[in-house]
């Protein structure tokens, strides 16, 4: 493979931006401490109800982080892509000089 032959595959790049929505908003829907609520109901006076709730929350704000790290790295992708778009042509012709400089040297 020369040098002036790499490329970014640009659909690629588009499917793992999208990837990263989906995981974005499945990982945002978590509500975990909705579900602990319960907990207080059931045992009246319990220090587990209490530790529940706390458990929850952590649990949502985790994926709260998780939903916000995906929705940055799907920005990555994108801007990513947008760059290599942006420099492709002036790159191919320099990396097509570097070969027939490399080609003139074998």
């Amino acid at each position: 493979m020369k040098l002036s032959e790499l490329y970014v595959e640009s659909d690629k790049l588009d499917a793992a931006a999208a990837k990263c929505d989906t995981a974005s908003g499945e990982a945002g829907a978590v509500k975990i401490s909705d579900g602990m609520k319960c907990f207080s109901t059931a045992m009246p006076g319990s220090t587990s109800a209490k530790e529940a709730a706390g458990a929850g929350k952590f649990v949502d704000d985790r994926a709260k982080q998780l939903a916000n790290g995906l929705d940055e790295y799907g920005s990555a992708i994108r801007s990513a892509k947008q760059g290599y778009n942006t420099t492709d042509h002036s790159v191919s012709l320099d990396f097509k000089a570097v070969d027939k400089t490399l080609s003139e040297i074998a």
